[in-house]
């Protein structure tokens, strides 16, 4: 084998390496050194990134937000990671079996007259239908137990979907 120059490789922003290509001094043919390492770094990468995405929507951080961090690392446009966050959560596995009853969990804040209010609602995930739609004057995490304990089946397991608030790991053990 013979050196034959280089092909490169680059990702823009990113970096770009040389790999060596070879020429067969008996059949001629060229030959190229393994790139997948190369390959490898970049989903690495971009994995971390990733859940990096995941951490700062766990902290309620806007999509155009995370894209404006990304500006001093590595720069992402707010589709751009849009698209990474919906792509990791519908790779998510959610145990799914007949016997479990799933429901949406939502709070929304309406004012009635100059009182603020907090509605908290359960919807059934199969029908789409309301389970329960109340007001309450707060949203303390004993207000939020009873509303559940009140409008679910104890008896049968619940798998409930909620959006990223940290109170909840504690709310529904």
């Amino acid at each position: 084998m013979v050196h034959n120059g280089y092909n490169p490789h680059t990702k823009q922003g990113l970096g770009e390496i040389n790999i060596g290509r070879y020429k067969c001094s008996n059949c001629g043919r060229t030959h190229e050194e393994d790139y997948s390492f190369w390959g490898d770094l970049k989903a690495l990468l971009f994995d971390s990134f990733n859940d990096f995405f995941k951490l700062l929507r766990y902290h309620k951080v806007s999509y155009d937000g995370i894209s404006d961090i990304m500006e001093f690392i590595y720069p992402r446009s707010r589709s751009t990671i849009l698209r990474a966050f919906y792509k990791e959560m519908e790779q998510e596995t959610v145990p799914f079996s007949e016997n479990i009853h799933m429901v949406h969990y939502d709070e929304q804040h309406p004012k009635e007259g100059r009182c603020q209010k907090y509605r908290l609602t359960l919807l059934d995930a199969k029908t789409q239908t309301t389970i329960a739609d109340d007001l309450f004057d707060d949203k303390s995490p004993e207000t939020i137990k009873e509303f559940l304990r009140k409008n679910l089946d104890a008896s049968e397991p619940v798998f409930i979907v909620t959006d990223f608030d940290k109170r909840y790991p504690d709310i529904l053990k």
